[in-house]
């Protein structure tokens, strides 16, 4: 309530629409984005909005104006890891990751950003993949410590020790297989 006003008073009309995305109020903040018309942020802002709505095609069009507006860094890495999320929402995984290092380039204390893109290699899904989102969420954590990234942090390190426990598994298989060949061959 009190950003709420300040921004109002000062006329900050792409701040309110962030606070409006922050309190779940899509409607405003797409509403108070447009308000601030080609402002970088709002339309960074309105992307986010666009893309918790569902409505990625337009979601696309605003965070592509947003990441070439002249804003602050910061500004931008917010914008770059949206379209990191539009990427990943659409199933291109690949640019995700990227996009979502792109931000935190931007930005090294995007936390969001590192956290997405851990979740992102997370849903690749391979050995490596985990190994990936491992050392991304730990990064994340150490720079800001967040109850959603640990948990997820948890979850990735149990699906490695199960990754671990299937080859030790397979590898105990192969070396009984292994072990009763040669007895049928010494027979």
């Amino acid at each position: 309530d009190e950003a709420e006003k300040e921004f109002g008073e000062i006329g900050a009309d792409a701040g309110l629409a962030k606070v409006a995305l922050e309190r779940g109020d899509l409607e405003g903040a797409i509403a108070a984005a447009d308000k601030a018309g080609d402002n970088g942020y709002a339309q960074a802002v309105k992307g986010e909005a666009l893309i918790k709505s569902g409505e990625l095609e337009k979601a696309e069009a605003s965070l592509a104006a947003a990441a070439s507006a002249e804003i602050p860094e910061w500004q931008q890495s917010e914008a770059v890891n949206s379209q990191g999320r539009l990427a990943q929402a659409n199933g291109d995984i690949d640019k995700a990751v990227e996009q979502y290092a792109k931000a935190q380039s931007l930005d090294q204390y995007n936390v969001e950003a590192l956290s997405n893109e851990g979740a992102a290699y997370r849903e690749r899904g391979g050995e490596k993949d985990l190994v990936l989102a491992k050392e991304t969420l730990e990064k994340a954590s150490a720079i800001r410590p967040d109850e959603m990234t640990n948990l997820m942090l948890q979850q990735v390190k149990t699906e490695l020790e199960e990754a671990n426990d299937i080859k030790k598994g397979e590898l105990i298989k192969s070396l009984i297989n292994d072990l009763s060949k040669r007895h049928e061959e010494l027979k």
